[in-house]
């Protein structure tokens, strides 16, 4: 990942547009830049834009607490976070842009823009808008190509392209202000979390989660087994058998009802199926009487048809000829047209022979004409030509000599000004040169050796400002440690009584739990009993007890439970309940009391770990105090030696410097050093006025002497121009009269000019042409049209006799035809000619129609007749004399199937008495009359069946023919049949659903004894394997598991910590190589390494300013070298910091940042310290402006 450009426009103090291109010299060439300006000039802001054309937000925005409004325009206001609040006030809209290359080497731009309504500064903020887009490789004229269709999508493609997210790029690309010592001084969970997102670790956290659900949730497969094992108790024996009786008889009524059901349903079809065929065969006589009849109505159609198919053979001549006559006359009258027409066309082809004879003469005297009128033509024309250029260069002489007239004016005029300007100049360097001065108001002789001497003054107060800023801080930090040493003598001893305390806390806990457990083991192990109590078995037992004797279940030898009896069910299960809510309450006591515990073993734990920081942080303090007190001593001694150095006491603004304290001396330099620095600009400013004025002056008067040169020049060459003007004149008036002569040399026409003497003739020959071709094109057309009515008079003539010879073959023909047909006289012949040819077709089709007809309707009183048979035959069979007999027996096999499905309720148990009683006193009322109407609508079936077999005879093959009264058997007998096996079939429908239901349900109640017993046993089985699951997730999660993952995570990211450590000591060695990190006081805790205290463990806390800021940007290069991974990042941006630092620490910090450049890494650093812009050549400078503008300036 590369940053290739920046661009913003209109945010926070950088008024208007402004670019940083990393491709152009110099930043292209400088692999460490520096970013400089005066506090408050916008620095800052341009890491803001690259984070917002990124990501939306800044890491100040983030670190910006949360409630906070600002007012906006108007009523409306914004949020603290609100990146919207970067737009700079009174301007319409703002934007971020930034080029880069992203890890899979491609060029990206993003941007992020802001606007007001309409654009006006006035209107109310809009919604910020994202955009990505893939810019061309190596063809500048490609268009950017947009990936993104909104925000949204913009900011998840941009981490995509990237490879970070906000997190990852504010600790590997952007180290931002107040971001170094974050992550030294954080907590563990602070710090466990922060490793986790720079590595996408965060999987650990996940599975320590599951590993504590999959534990509860196997806690609560186990009690909800245990709760459906009670009461899980199967049939007896003697209910079981007499189950399975039930379904027998059920099973067996159910087939005698289904078998005559079946039975009744066969013999009904058979008697609707012969009915519809009676009815069918009807139908089909009908339709062959009709089809017989029609036919025979068709002979005059057959007569008709037989003449015209005789017609035949000689129809297309007899048309032939009836066509010919027609045509031959209209051949006759168009011969006779084309003959007067030929007539009257030779005269007029005469006529135009003679004319176009004319035409050629005129033309042949017009080209004499022409050839003589040539030359003069172009005679006038050259004369025209030559009048035409000298009036031109007359033209461009007049305009030349304004033109020189024009300069010479300007020249005089801008001599004029010159003057002025420099009288003014020589006044305004005598004024400048006024104001150049010491502080004792003496003019100065040397400005230059002036300006060396205040800067040497600066450079020796720049030396002494570090000496006096480090003893500050050192004082200021000897005050902090005293302090904290007197706040940790008061909190240790309060530590130490929390930590007794909890102590005691602990132990009642624990004591708590194990009494907890106790009574939840025998609540468990009472409620077992109770269970087996309850039993039936048990039952059995209770009432074989005999006092005195021993119980062969428990052993003991009183009974008070024996002959007591069982109670009811309903007592019973409000007896489980209350046992499941005890249960409940003791495990419920129990996790409490576990909770308790755990809390106060963890409190124990954190309060131990604290007190040994305290202690631990109090000999540290100890140290650090000695330390600082030899610091103080030793910056004491600097100071002096540099005062004696560059004698400054001598000066009387410095002489009471030795006796003020640190702070008030830091004062007085720096106040000595804004009058310097006053003093320089103010000589560098006047120096720079005075340079360019010098350089004005020299250039006014090398313009001037150019001007007067110029002038005289410019007067001779009006004067050559004058003459030149005078000449041409003449020559134009020459010209002009020997044109006018030519022109007017005929005496029949003057002509205007050259171009309308040459249109003349022009005209005049191609007039003459014009007629020539029309006398051509005349007699051509004639002489086309004479010999197109040749051809044709030639055409007609030919068609005559073809048609007279054809007509005399077709007379011969017909006349053999009649000879042989002599039946049909001329006018017969007549009339079948009239007939058309569809309606020769609509004949024969009718004729088709009929004889297909007769065929069908015979086919098909056939076909009818042979399924009546086949229908009749199939009721002879031993198949159907089965169901007759069923038929016959129904009167006696009803009863008995209704009797038995009212029966069956009976013999459920004695549980159930009451209700079977009741179930078959109602079964037996609605059998007795369902059994009255099976038996009524039996004894019709079979009076109907005998008369049906009295009438029947199996019907004849010619049965087609013969009458409707001569039919087997009465329709009406058959069709009352149907009925009544209809109405048997519907009464049996009843009794039959009745008797399936009932097997139904014996048959549900048998599988849900099997089912009881079945899972009695497998629910015991669950209950073990339950048990071993929640025992091994119990394990897994004791080790790992918690709610919210902080247990495995804190496992986890101790490893992430070490990698972090190792990566970070490779930098501190480059930069403070006394000190090494270290994991200590804590699982994820850090501690500092003293190497020259002999590898001392140290807090991070006792690290002073410096320290803690090389310390911690050894760790923020190795969080960036973490938090890259596999991407290569060639972008870094470091805000701030590097003033805590003494002259040794920055030289080291300085090496260490030319080591990341010569990695390939481009560094771009924002500090304030002098001596790191001056090692620094490349700067990107921001200069303030005025009203709270900035400005960027590119130096190096």
């Amino acid at each position: 990942m590369k940053i290739l450009a920046l661009r913003l426009d209109n945010l926070a103090s950088l008024a208007g547009a402004h670019e940083v291109d990393f491709e152009k010299a110099p930043l292209s060439d400088a692999g460490l830049f520096a970013i400089t300006g005066p506090t408050g000039a916008g620095k800052s802001t341009l890491l803001d834009a690259l984070c917002l054309a990124l990501y939306g937000t800044t890491p100040r925005l983030r670190q910006t607490p949360s409630g906070g409004q600002l007012e906006d325009v108007g009523e409306h206001q914004l949020t603290l976070k609100d990146p919207r609040s970067l737009l700079r006030r009174g301007c319409g809209e703002g934007k971020a842009e930034v080029d880069f290359i992203g890890r899979d080497g491609l060029r990206y731009r993003a941007s992020w823009t802001v606007s007001r309504a309409r654009g006006k500064p006035g209107g109310r903020l809009q919604n910020a808008k994202q955009h990505l887009q893939l810019l061309p490789t190596g063809d500048d004229t490609q268009p950017a190509q947009t990936l993104n269709t909104n925000s949204n999508d913009a900011k998840a493609l941009i981490i995509d392209r990237l490879g970070l997210n906000f997190e990852q790029f504010t600790r590997a690309v952007l180290l931002a202000q107040s971001e170094f010592s974050a992550f030294l001084r954080a907590n563990d969970n602070e710090r466990s979390e922060l490793l986790e997102k720079l590595t996408d670790t965060g999987h650990y956290s996940e599975i320590s989660m599951a590993a504590h659900e999959r534990e509860r949730a196997a806690r609560e497969a186990v009690n909800e087994l245990e709760r459906k094992l009670e009461g899980q108790l199967p049939a007896s024996p003697q209910e079981r058998q007499a189950l399975e009786e039930k379904v027998r008889l059920r099973q067996t009524a159910m087939t005698r009802l289904s078998e005559q059901h079946d039975a009744l349903t066969a013999y009904h079809q058979w008697t609707t199926t012969a009915g519809e065929l009676e009815q069918a065969l009807r139908q089909a006589q009908q339709e062959q009487t009709a089809a017989h009849a029609a036919s025979d109505g068709l002979s005059r159609q057959r007569e008709q048809l037989s003449a015209l198919e005789a017609l035949a053979p000689i129809r297309p001549a007899l048309l032939r000829l009836k066509a010919l006559a027609p045509q031959h006359a209209q051949l006759v009258t168009q011969l006779a047209q084309l003959k007067q027409q030929l007539d009257a066309l030779s005269p007029r082809v005469e006529q135009a022979r003679a004319a176009r004879h004319t035409a050629d003469e005129r033309m042949q005297r017009c080209d004499t004409w022409r050839g003589e009128q040539l030359p003069k033509l172009e005679e006038a024309r050259q004369v025209a030509s030559r009048l035409s250029q000298q009036r031109e260069a007359h033209a461009s002489q007049q305009s030349e000599q304004q033109r020189l007239r024009d300069t010479l004016g300007q020249h005089q005029q801008e001599l004029e000004t010159q003057d002025r300007q420099r009288q003014q100049l020589e006044q305004q360097l005598q004024q400048l040169q006024a104001t150049l001065v010491d502080e004792s108001g003496q003019p100065l002789r040397d400005a230059e050796d002036y300006r060396d001497q205040l800067q040497r003054q600066r450079d020796a107060l720049l030396e002494l400002k570090p000496v006096l800023s480090e003893q500050i801080s050192g004082l200021a930090r000897r005050d902090e440690v005293q302090q904290r040493l007197v706040e940790l003598e008061q909190q240790l001893p309060r530590q130490q009584q929390a930590l007794r305390d909890v102590a005691g806390r602990q132990a009642q806990a624990l004591q708590a739990r194990d009494q907890a457990r106790h009574e939840e083991d025998a609540e468990r192990r009472q409620q077992e009993q109770e269970r087996l109590a309850r039993s039936d078995n048990v039952m059995a037992l209770r009432r074989g007890l005999v006092q005195g004797e021993e119980c062969p279940v428990c052993g003991s030898h009183e009974h008070p439970a024996a002959g007591q009896a069982a109670p009811a069910e309903a007592l019973i299960a409000q007896l489980e309940q209350q046992a499941r809510e005890r249960l409940d309450q003791r495990r419920q006591a129990t996790a409490t009391a576990q909770q308790a515990m755990e809390t106060a073993s963890h409190e124990h734990a954190r309060l131990e770990q604290q007190l040994g920081y305290l202690q631990q942080e109090q000999t540290q303090l100890h140290t650090e105090l000695q330390r600082l007190q030899q610091q103080a001593q030793s910056c004491q001694t600097n100071l002096s030696e540099l005062l004696a150095r560059h004698s400054l006491s001598e000066q009387p603004q410095l002489a009471p410097l030795p006796q003020l304290p640190a702070a008030h001396a830091l004062q007085l330099i720096e106040q000595r050093l804004g009058e310097l620095d006053a003093r320089q600009n103010t000589l560098v400013s006047t120096l720079r006025q005075l340079t360019p004025l010098r350089e004005q002056r020299q250039a006014l008067a090398t313009r001037h002497a150019t001007l007067t040169t110029q002038c005289q020049h410019g007067e001779a060459q009006l004067q050559q121009c004058e003459t030149q003007i005078t000449a041409l004149a003449r020559e134009i008036e020459q010209l002009s009269d020997t044109l006018a002569q030519q022109l007017s040399a005929d005496p029949k026409r003057q002509h205007a000019s050259v171009g309308d003497w040459s249109d003349w003739i022009e005209s005049l020959t191609t007039r003459m042409r014009n007629e020539q071709e029309d006398a051509r094109q005349a007699l051509q057309e004639l002489s086309d049209q004479q010999q197109q009515l040749t051809q044709q008079q030639a055409n007609l003539q030919q068609r005559q006799t073809e048609l007279r010879e054809e007509q005399d073959s077709l007379d011969r023909e017909c006349a053999h035809w009649q000879a042989a047909n002599p039946g049909l006289d001329d006018a017969r012949i007549a009339e079948l000619l009239a007939v058309e040819d569809h309606e020769l077709q609509a004949l024969r089709q009718q004729l088709r129609s009929a004889h297909e007809r007769v065929a069908r309707a015979d086919a098909l009183c056939e076909e009818r007749n042979a399924r009546q048979l086949k229908h009749w035959q199939a009721a002879r069979t031993s198949s159907w004399q089965t169901v007759l007999e069923q038929l016959a027996g129904l009167e006696q096999l009803a009863a008995p199937a209704v009797e038995t499905s009212g029966a069956g309720t009976a013999g459920e148990g004695p549980a159930r008495e009451s209700t079977a009683r009741e179930g078959t006193a109602g079964e037996g009322t609605a059998g007795t009359q369902e059994t009255g109407v099976i038996r009524a609508q039996a004894q019709q079936a079979l009076a109907l069946h005998a008369r049906l077999q009295a009438h029947a005879q199996p019907p004849q093959e010619d049965a087609a023919g013969a009458p409707e009264d001569a039919q087997p058997q009465p329709e009406e007998d058959t069709h009352a049949l149907g009925e009544a096996l209809a109405t048997l079939i519907a009464a049996l429908k009843t009794p039959l659903t009745a008797v399936r239901e009932a097997h139904q349900s014996a048959q549900a109640a048998i599988l849900n004894d099997d089912q009881r017993r079945s899972g009695s046993a497998e629910l015991g089985e669950q209950l073990v394997r339950a048990r071993a699951v929640h025992e091994r997730w119990g394990a897994l999660s004791e080790l790992i598991g918690s709610a919210s993952g902080a247990k495995f995570r804190t496992i986890a990211q101790a490893f992430n910590l070490e990698r972090l450590i190792e990566h970070a000591n490779l930098h501190l060695a480059n930069l403070v190589r006394r000190y090494r990190l270290a994991r200590g006081a804590s699982p994820l805790g850090l501690v500092v390494v003293d190497t020259e205290m002999g590898d001392e463990l140290r807090s991070v806390h006792s690290l002073s300013g410096g320290e803690t800021f090389l310390v911690s940007l050894a760790l923020a290069l190795g969080l960036a070298g973490m938090a890259s991974g596999e991407l290569r990042i060639e972008s870094l941006f470091i805000d701030e910091g590097f003033g805590s630092l003494d002259p040794d620490s920055l030289a080291l910090a300085m090496e260490a940042l030319d080591g990341l450049q010569a990695s390939g890494r481009r560094v771009g650093v924002i500090s304030h310290v002098a001596e790191m812009h001056e090692r620094i050549p490349v700067r990107i400078a921001v200069r303030p402006s005025g009203n709270g503008q900035s400005r960027l300036e590119i130096e190096g």
